[in-house]
């Protein structure tokens, strides 16, 4: 089920190519190179030196190579919906239901139309990434029941008794 739902986002990506921001993004990492102005220049409003990282990285090693960014993509496609198992057994074990919410993540249709513009991937697919190991690491920091890491309670803020 995982390989054939990143295999079928995998061969759309495929069958797509830059769009105007991919296009931009692609001209300035080109243009400026790597340094601090570059990657905390604000682009609409936003701010994004990770999705910037990774336009500079593609743009320097690949060129205007479309099929690095469809692996890298699926890549990141395939460590969130893995990461996203363990969450779910995490949870709630050995159930049916596991079955059902994996189906859910890998098969959403609302997903569907950021991971088809390269520009709204490199952010949706390490947000979804990050968002599965925070609640896997949250979780399993409550079952064990041990004091809080410092740097999880930081992160996710969500502690008994603290502020938000």
């Amino acid at each position: 089920m995982l390989f054939r739902s990143v295999g079928i986002r995998s061969f759309w990506l495929s069958q797509t190519w830059f769009k105007e921001d991919d296009l931009v993004n692609r001209y300035r990492a080109h243009v400026r190179g790597f340094d601090v102005e570059y990657f905390f220049t604000r682009r609409d409003g936003h701010l994004m030196p990770g999705s910037l990282l990774q336009v500079w990285a593609f743009e320097k090693f690949f060129g205007a190579a479309w099929w690095p960014i469809v692996v890298w993509c699926a890549v990141l496609q395939v460590l969130a919906a893995w990461l996203a198992w363990r969450l779910f057994r995490s949870l709630f074990g050995e159930r049916s239901m596991v079955v059902l919410l994996i189906t859910a993540v890998l098969w959403n249709p609302t997903t569907l139309d950021s991971t088809m513009w390269w520009a709204a991937a490199m952010q949706f697919l390490p947000l979804q990434v990050m968002f599965f190991v925070v609640v896997l690491a949250w979780q399993r920091s409550i079952a064990s029941h041990a004091p809080d890491h410092p740097a999880l309670s930081r992160l996710v803020r969500l502690r008994p008794g603290s502020a938000p």
